[in-house]
Formats: C-alpha cells, structure tokens, sequence
C-alpha cells in the first residue's frame, strides 16, 4: 500500500493509473500520461470487423483479469449488444475464437504483442479503438515540493520523449502504447 509511505512523505510520489479529472487535480499534481494501455477487442485476421464500433451483437470471451473492468464500463452502446462468456483462461478463449464459437476476445494491450506470436501468428488482430485505456502518470499530493517534483520529472520526460527513448523501451520490451495506435 503507497498511500501511507506518501503520507508519512517516505516517497515524493508514485507511478498510478489515476485518470486525470476535477477531483484527481485538486489534489494531486500529475505527470502527462507516459504510458498508455488497456484492453482491446482480438479478433481473427480474416474477420470482416475493422473497428470496435462494428462490434455489435458479437459473441465475446472475456477472462476475470479483465472482468473488472469490462463490466465496469457502463452498460451502454456497442458493448452492450454483446453476448460474453467467461474463461478461465485467455487461451481458452483464443481457441473458442479459432474454432469460431466466439467472434472476439477481450485481452489487455500488453498481451497483444506476445499472443500475435507462435501458436497465434498470423490468426489474429486487435481492434481499435480500445475498451478500456488505462494512463500511467507519477502522482504526488499537491504541495509546493510536489509542483516543482513534478515539473521536474515532466521536463525529463519530454526530453526523453526527444530522443525517441519511450519508443526503444516499447521496441525492446516489445509492448506498444495505446498513445502510438
């Protein structure tokens, strides 16, 4: 748990997903998001969907890792047309998808990269635009130290940013951010 190390000031603040929004800036100075992932739509390669807002009426596998926060979506639009099924695993689901008893599966973007190789090459695709984002930024509570922490650490990153450093780490690590899709 980080909040009492932030309480007791052990850490000047930390990396989070916390959304920006009224009630996250009046207490908190924040970073811009240097990270961005979050579930995404996988379909077969030959699937004739191009988009997530071709998504309608689909039979959709789904794992409990996901589950949080696809049923935390209010239950409105496309993917409220969608029939879902729980597994227990993602490759359960990928093979119901393979087999055509499913027309997608919910997956984070960070396991896309690695389910597009071996066994899955070439078969499948996300869709965008993604279900859920989730934005990593450094957070501290709002105070004078924090501001300037903050606009510190902000100024190295678009630094870093200049140097193409975020996209050797993404290539090297072989993940994708959602801010580049």
């Amino acid at each position: 748990e980080i909040a009492p190390l932030v309480e007791r000031k052990a850490v000047s603040g930390y990396f989070s997903a916390m959304p920006r929004g009224f009630r996250a800036e009046r207490e908190f100075d924040m970073t811009s998001s240097f990270f961005t992932s979050g579930f995404v739509l996988i379909v077969q390669k030959d699937s004739p969907k191009q988009s997530l807002e071709e998504c309608v009426n689909m039979n959709i596998g789904y794992t409990q890792a996901t589950a949080t926060y696809l049923h935390s979506i209010p239950k409105s639009g496309i993917h409220s047309s969608w029939r879902e099924y729980l597994y227990e695993t993602v490759y359960a689901a990928l093979d119901d998808l393979m087999k055509g008893r499913l027309d997608g599966v919910v997956v984070d973007s960070l396991d896309v990269k690695t389910l597009s190789l071996g066994y899955y090459k070439s078969s499948l695709r996300p869709l965008y635009p993604p279900i859920f984002v989730r934005e990593i930024r450094l957070v501290a509570p709002k105070n004078l130290d924090s501001k300037i922490f903050i606009d510190h650490v902000e100024k190295g990153l678009q630094d870093l940013e200049v140097r193409g450093v975020p996209k050797q780490l993404l290539d090297y690590w072989e993940l994708f951010s959602l801010t580049s899709v």
